[in-house]
């Protein structure tokens, strides 16, 4: 779901512009964690709470915006923004996205957002070049890089999570906490820290 994507696509260009109250206080909610988010899936906004099957409606209506992800052998499961529908009635930002890369990238980044937030903090996340500041006692910088990993990247932030496609691409003596999109889960993620050793991080309740 988080890699392997060679093409991203808009599959609802063309939308109905309906009256406002066709959206309800859910749908309101929702934009707001999109508008925090930039990018999720379906299952990923089922975890958050919300009817994964309203947002073929929403997509109808351009209030979302559905990305179809292509692969050289199929498509990966679609990721949802906020529509312009959703900055017209909202005033909120609405995105478009031509990377396949960056797309994956911001999913793979709120994957691991979607598991720390039961630990409180604030969530600053930045589509331009993916990645995200998440702020509990201090800020910890948070990359999916999808191919190479640079430890400039790092740069201005004394501690970072990283989400790597795989473990081949960790870099050693940096500080940081590694995690692999194969184990990504809203309910528990396994960290590593730089020798890739298994870190002991129990999830705590909701």
């Amino acid at each position: 779901m988080f890699t392997g994507a060679v093409q991203v696509e808009l599959a609802n260009p063309e939308h109905r512009w309906p009256r406002p109250d066709v959206f309800t206080e859910k749908d309101a909610s929702l934009a707001r964690f999109l508008e925090i988010y930039k990018a999720l899936t379906a299952d990923q906004i089922d975890f958050l709470g919300f009817n994964p099957k309203r947002m073929s409606k929403l997509s109808k209506y351009g209030f979302v915006y559905r990305w179809r992800l292509r692969t050289e052998v199929g498509t990966l499961p679609s990721a949802f923004s906020l529509g312009p529908v959703a900055r017209k009635y909202m005033g909120v930002r609405f995105l478009k996205f031509s990377d396949p890369r960056v797309v994956q990238s911001l999913l793979a980044i709120n994957q691991l957002l979607l598991f720390l937030r039961r630990f409180g903090g604030t969530v600053d996340v930045d589509p331009s070049y993916p990645r995200a500041v998440y702020t509990l006692n201090r800020p910890t910088l948070i990359l999916a890089p999808r191919e190479t990993f640079y430890p400039e990247m790092m740069k201005g932030y004394p501690q970072g999570i990283i989400v790597l496609p795989d473990p081949s691409m960790a870099v050693p003596g940096i500080p940081v906490r590694y995690c692999f999109d194969s184990e990504l889960s809203p309910d528990f993620v396994p960290l590593y820290d730089d020798a890739l050793q298994r870190a002991d991080l129990a999830a705590a309740p909701k």
